[in-house]
């Protein structure tokens, strides 16, 4: 669990130093900007406006170890979160993110940090032939 801790670490690093030239240079005065979006349990806004959720909470090691200061701003959409990101008005999205081919073209993204294990559940047993044609029949 250490392990995957750490890497997770590592490949986030990577992402906040690969998503802008800007982030990139950083020096430990400039501010970073960095955009999320409410989504729990990733990024979530408590009544005060501060931020918590496990998004943030990576974020703010990273953030903490490397010594950079920065400011999150609420996006009102994930769209927005990228579009903003990929046009250099944020140095980084940190909220639930998938990441996807076309959102790729766009944006560098670290490697996942969070699988739901979500699918979809079918019978185990297959159901008879007689059952399939009468479910058919009975569905026009």
């Amino acid at each position: 669990m250490l392990r995957w801790r750490a890497l997770s670490l590592v490949f986030a690093c990577l992402l906040v130093l690969s998503v802008t030239p800007a982030a990139a240079q950083v020096s430990g005065d400039r501010e970073l900007i960095i955009a999320t979006k409410e989504a729990a349990p990733f990024a979530m806004k408590a009544a005060d406006g501060s931020w918590t959720g496990i998004s943030i909470d990576l974020w703010r090691r990273i953030s903490d170890q490397l010594q950079l200061p920065y400011r999150l701003v609420e996006a009102p959409t994930v769209p927005g979160l990228l579009e903003g990101t990929a046009q250099r008005k944020y140095d980084a999205a940190v909220a639930a993110l998938t990441i996807t081919a076309e959102r790729e073209r766009m944006v560098d993204f670290s490697q996942p940090f969070y699988l739901s294990g979500l699918g979809i559940a079918v019978p185990s047993e297959p159901p008879s032939a007689w059952r399939v044609v009468a479910h058919t029949v009975g569905s026009f």
